[in-house]
């Protein structure tokens, strides 16, 4: 395994990871969003410093990338990140987030059978990391 300095990863996910703001008195759903969007940011913080991290956006692909499950169907929604952090691994993230609890049913385009996030299953995949900074 090797650990750089200052990496950035680019995430992918089929979980709706949207950085809402709301609080717990904000409307349930959005806060949902939120909860979610946090869940990534203190995971990936459980072994680096998050320097920066984009807004997540939706873009609609065909999730070929993502587990069994989720491909063969038509475009899906895919929420995209990036992150700059201090130092990490794509090893150490599959490590990490693999059995996340996540909340789901919120405005993704897929169902999930497991309420977690899921990085090696070859089946349930649905998030995926790429080093971008290479």
């Amino acid at each position: 395994m090797t650990i750089s300095m200052c990496m950035q990863f680019t995430i992918k996910t089929l979980i709706d990871i949207t950085k809402t703001d709301a609080t717990k008195s904000d409307n349930k759903i959005e806060w949902y969003k939120q909860q979610n969007f946090l869940t990534v940011l203190q995971t990936i913080g459980l072994r680096s410093t998050v320097l920066n991290i984009s807004d997540p956006v939706v873009e609609h692909a065909v999730a070929d990338d993502f587990g069994s499950y989720f491909t063969n169907m038509e475009a899906q929604k895919i929420w995209v990140t990036n992150v700059l952090v201090s130092a990490h691994s794509i090893d150490a993230l599959h490590k990490d987030f693999d059995w996340i609890p996540m909340i789901p049913n919120l405005d993704e385009s897929v169902v999930f059978e497991k309420c977690y996030f899921t990085t090696v299953d070859p089946v349930f995949k649905n998030i995926i990391f790429e080093q971008s900074d290479k």
